[in-house]
């Protein structure tokens, strides 16, 4: 079953419409991007028998999605540690001279 996309009316697919429920997260969607004759040259050299430029294309901006998601997930939990430093410092403080027989 293909939906054709190019009606942007009210109802149509991706505006909550009578598509909404039967979407599929598998279901690909066409769309054009404007790429250098350099980048399309080493896509082409990479594309290897049993995929094509938009399976490669979609592998790469997943893992793009993914990685920027990391880092925005370690930059808060840096963020978080930075701002607590103070009183983390002096729990391991406590915890190590408890360990050692200090305390």
């Amino acid at each position: 079953m293909a939906l054709c996309c190019k009606d942007r009316s009210a109802g149509a697919v991706g505006r909550g419409g009578p598509f909404a429920l039967a979407y599929n997260s598998s279901m690909k969607i066409k769309t054009s991007i404007t790429l250098s004759r350099e980048v399309l040259a080493e896509l082409d050299r990479l594309v290897s028998a049993g995929t094509n430029r938009s399976r490669l294309i979609e592998r790469a901006v997943r893992e793009f999605i993914a990685n920027t998601k990391r880092e925005q997930r370690d930059a808060a939990d840096r963020a978080t540690l930075n701002a607590h430093h103070e009183k983390f410092s002096r729990v391991m403080e406590e915890t190590l001279d408890y360990q050692s027989g200090g305390g």
